[in-house]
């Protein structure tokens, strides 16, 4: 997802990508239900973890390459789809 920004060096306005969407649903369904991840520069993402611990609860990390050249968890979402 991007948003609306100015660049204020020389006042164009400019996209820029500040959030992620997961979309979920039942399998072979259509997804229209999506949660939006905000806070994440898809361009820092090295890699993306969905974890299902049962059909309602889910963990999502957000992964980054750190100065090693191995995955850290840059961000971690946990969500209980009942509560949405």
């Amino acid at each position: 997802m991007y948003k609306q920004t100015t660049d204020y060096f020389d006042y164009e306005q400019k996209q820029k990508a500040d959030s992620l969407r997961m979309y979920y649903g039942q399998p072979g369904s259509t997804l229209n239900q999506y949660k939006e991840l905000q806070g994440i520069h898809p361009s820092m993402i090295h890699d993306v973890d969905v974890h299902w611990k049962n059909e309602q609860h889910v963990i999502i990390n957000i992964m980054k390459m750190n100065q090693q050249h191995k995955n850290k968890v840059y961000k971690r979402f946990n969500y209980n789809l009942d509560e949405m």
